[in-house]
């Protein structure tokens, strides 16, 4: 009866039923998700079924939350043009609303309720137009265009943009800005090295290479295809044809980039080594570890850089980087460039970012002193290696005591 467990002759069913609940789910959620929706629609989707699920005692309250909810998913951003992308599966939608309710007897207000919920799903598309959409196993990536540029957002964090009009698609933007930290060591590195070997751990959309110089070899590693055809897709972004025109020697590898690098021969050597590969908000713990550093220095050439962009919102990754430089020998410095102008960000689309460079060469950081660059601060008292890393030990919030 309710609120009480299965009955004992029935245990075993229920148990089964459990597993394959959760086994089904499992597949729904991790794979097939990814594979054939573009965004996280399923979330809201399963909601409402869930409402619409609920026992026939309490259907009032059910159909009630179900519209409460409704209503501000429609006031959020409700754009009708948005149903004409997604008619198709709307009707599918509806169709299944209409044979659930005949097959499970529901009353025509449970009904109404999916279906209205549903089509506020279909319609809430909030934000500036939509120029591209994919989602993999890595997270939800969109191309939108705002501002006179187009934005590579990956799980709702900006990660790369490019100004719409031609004359101006050259020029480096957001973290890459020549003003920015990022921007500012390597337009700097390229300079001295006019015939240099980089390497890129994350490409994103190629937004580094307005740096890059004709007969330099750049060599990224990205984890994500869908990435890759982003940034190859010309009609969202040309930084890595522009690059390729101008000269620039690329070479573009599917994977995981801290084994690309591990695989390379032992006498490959680099004059520059970038590590830029966070997703979101999310850290690729196993490229902060002290056994990633000790690989990194190995493939650096002597007075090679190795660049790391640690923008995160709420971790302060620093110590780990300074318990790495004194670990191996290195000198350090960082800059923190936590807010942007109106002007700088609507006029060279430039974004908040932090970046660490390293160095075994003291001098070869001494420009970059004159430009706002100063020490890391004390090493971590713990650092992460592959087998304990403690992503609580590293919040912002915690170590500011807010």
């Amino acid at each position: 009866g309710p609120g009480q467990g299965a009955e004992p002759r029935e245990v075993t069913r229920y148990n089964l039923a459990i597993a394959a609940g959760g086994l089904g789910g499992g597949l729904l959620g991790g794979v097939a998700a990814p594979l054939l929706l573009q965004s996280t629609v399923e979330y809201p989707l399963l909601l409402a079924a869930a409402l619409c699920l609920a026992p026939s005692g309490r259907g009032g309250r059910a159909r009630l939350f179900a519209a409460a909810l409704t209503l501000p998913i429609l006031l959020a951003g409700l754009r009708p043009e948005a149903l004409s992308h997604t008619w198709p599966a709307l009707l599918a939608g509806i169709a299944l609303c209409a044979l659930a309710g005949r097959a499970f007897s529901w009353s025509r207000a449970r009904t109404l309720a999916s279906v209205a919920f549903l089509i506020g799903v279909a319609a809430c598309r909030p934000g500036p137009p939509e120029l591209h959409a994919a989602r993999s196993l890595h997270g939800v990536h969109r191309v939108v265009a705002q501002d006179g540029f187009h934005h590579h957002l990956s799980n709702g964090v900006v990660h790369g943009r490019q100004a719409e009009e031609p004359a101006r698609r050259g020029a480096p933007r957001a973290y890459f800005a020549l003003e920015a930290p990022l921007g500012q060591v390597v337009s700097s590195w390229s300079r001295a090295h006019p015939h240099g070997q980089a390497a890129v751990i994350g490409l994103g959309i190629g937004g580094i290479l307005p740096h890059a110089a004709p007969q330099q070899r750049w060599r990224f590693w990205e984890l994500d295809p869908v990435v890759i055809a982003i940034a190859r897709d010309l009609a969202l972004f040309s930084y890595l044809a522009d690059a390729k025109a101008r000269g620039v020697i690329l070479e573009v590898f599917t994977g995981d980039g801290r084994l690309g690098l591990q695989h390379e021969p032992q006498t490959s050597r680099h004059d520059l080594l970038v590590v830029d590969a966070f997703s979101g908000n999310a850290i690729p713990i196993h490229l902060l570890t002290e056994e990633a550093f000790d690989l990194y220095v190995a493939r650096l050439k002597d007075d090679g850089l190795l660049v790391l962009n640690i923008s995160t919102r709420y971790l302060d990754l620093t110590p780990l980087v300074a318990s790495a430089a004194e670990r191996l020998g290195l000198v350090g410095l960082q800059r923190r460039e936590a807010s942007v102008s109106s002007d700088a960000r609507r006029l060279e689309g430039r974004a908040p970012s932090h970046c660490v460079v390293l160095a075994r060469d003291p001098k070869r950081l001494e420009s970059l002193v004159a430009l706002g660059w100063s020490p890391l601060p004390p090493p971590a008292a713990r650092p992460w290696r592959d087998e304990r890393a403690s992503v609580v030990e590293v919040m912002s919030l915690l170590r500011s005591g807010r």
